[in-house]
Formats: C-alpha cells, sequence, structure tokens
C-alpha cells in the first residue's frame, strides 16, 4: 500500500524504503486558527498525500503532535477504542460539490496497518486531492482513542461516492453512536 500513517520517527524508514517527499504541503489551519502539524506528507500519483493534526481541545494529558499518529505495535491497552463501533453516516446539505471520489477512494485504498491512535484533544488531518478526512478526539475526561484503518476507509469510500453533487451534498460526515462529543469523520473537498 502507498499510504501508512506512522510516527515521525518512523517516517524516515518509510523514506528509506521508497517514499518521495513531494513539495511542501500547503499550510493547513487548525480550528483553533493555529498552524497544524505536518506528521507526514509524500507524493503519489502525482499529488501529495498530508497527515496533519492539530490540538483542538485541552486535557489534561495532551500528547505531543510529533506523536500524533503512531502505530499499535503492543498488546497493551489502546484507550478509548473505537474499531467496529456503529458510525452514521450524514451527507452535508446543500449541493456545492464534494471531493473527486477517485481521490477519496485513492486515500482510503492506501491504509496499511491494522490501527492508529488519535490523541486526547487532538484531531487527525488527511489530504490527498480534493479529499480532505477529519477525525477528531474531544472525549471527556480526555482518553486516547483508538480506530481501524479499515474501518476509516469505509467510512471514506461511502462519503466520497455518496455525498456529492448529484445527491445533492458537498461531502459529509460520519458520528459515532450518533454522539459527536466522542470523535467525528469528516469528509470534505479540500
Amino acid at each position: 500500500m502507498f499510504f501508512s500513517l506512522i510516527s515521525v520517527v518512523a517516517l524516515a524508514a518509510g523514506l528509506a524504503r521508497g517514499a518521495i517527499v513531494g513539495r511542501a504541503p500547503p499550510d493547513y489551519t487548525c480550528p483553533d486558527g493555529s498552524s497544524a502539524a505536518v506528521i507526514s506528507s509524500f507524493e503519489y500519483k502525482g499529488k501529495p498525500l498530508t497527515t496533519y493534526s492539530c490540538h483542538v481541545v485541552a486535557t489534561a494529558n495532551s500528547t505531543p503532535a510529533a506523536r500524533a499518529v503512531r502505530r499499535d505495535t503492543t498488546l497493551t491497552k489502546r484507550g478509548y477504542d473505537l474499531c467496529g463501533a456503529p458510525c452514521t453516516t450524514y451527507c452535508y446539505n446543500p449541493a456545492g460539490g464534494g471531493p473527486d471520489p477517485n481521490d477519496c477512494q485513492a486515500l482510503a485504498d492506501g491504509f496499511d496497518g491494522s490501527g492508529y491512535t488519535v490523541p486526547a484533544g487532538y484531531a487527525l488531518i488527511w489530504s490527498y486531492g480534493s479529499c480532505e478526512v477529519y477525525q477528531s478526539n474531544i472525549l471527556s475526561p480526555a482518553e486516547d482513542i483508538y480506530y481501524c484503518y479499515n474501518d476509516l476507509a469505509g467510512i471514506i469510500t461511502y462519503i466520497g461516492w455518496n455525498c456529492q453533487a448529484t445527491q445533492n451534498a458537498h461531502g459529509g460526515y460520519c458520528d459515532f453512536d450518533n454522539d459527536n462529543s466522542i470523535s467525528a469523520v469528516l469528509v470534505y473537498a479540500s
């Protein structure tokens, strides 16, 4: 697979395996107005594929942005595990043109590994072409969220293909257990 969410330390290993860092990604502004931390960025089929991290909520056990994306390589407790959790999908209305579903499909197809952690008080943002995906962790009390790549890929694929202008939409989102105070995955045009 072309895309693996990895820690900053593992990024160097990935680059040694042949990933090419493309042009510098555009600045991404977090919801609080600050600049996002770039976790990884490389070129795939002529487009930069970039992972960002934003601090979204002040928490008691915040994790530094440099550790925002990490692979699960232990048998220890994973925090709040959302793998397989119900997620209700909604489209943004009215129509306005969502992301290119082919860009979203490429992003979804590229995930590699079993899962990843979204640290307490942070959001991860994946950007590829016109497709941007945002997953927040706003749990209270603060706790890391563990989520599975295959579940995320399913959400991205579904919204990318089913929340377009032809459905009177422009992207969409998915709330876990119909409660966006846990986490939400947003898929929209970048």
